[in-house]
């Protein structure tokens, strides 16, 4: 992939305890522009500390439709584990570099 080129994907809910991630590779960097995390928490990590995108942490089924979440291999997006069925989560953003 290069820079502009679209970046997404959808996460059909399966089983309890599904979460949806996105790590880009070393030395890309994307910017997100739609995320929905189900009926979960949207956070920003570095694989141990854990950031909520959103206003309030209890916020939950986080659908974020207009963010500017920029994310590389150090700082990505998880959301937290799905618990119901009809939660799908998906990301969508353009890679930048």
């Amino acid at each position: 992939m290069a820079a502009g080129d679209v970046v997404n994907d959808v996460v059909p809910y399966t089983v309890p305890g599904v979460f949806i991630s996105f790590q880009p590779a070393a030395g890309i960097e994307v910017a997100l522009t739609c995320i929905r995390v189900g009926d979960a928490p949207l956070y920003l990590t570095d694989g141990t500390a854990l950031g909520f995108c959103t206003a309030d942490p209890a916020d939950v089924g986080s659908n974020t439709s207009n963010v500017r979440l920029l994310v590389n291999n150090t700082n990505y997006f998880t959301g937290g584990a799905l618990v119901s069925s009809a939660a799908g989560s998906m990301y969508s953003g353009i890679q930048i570099k």
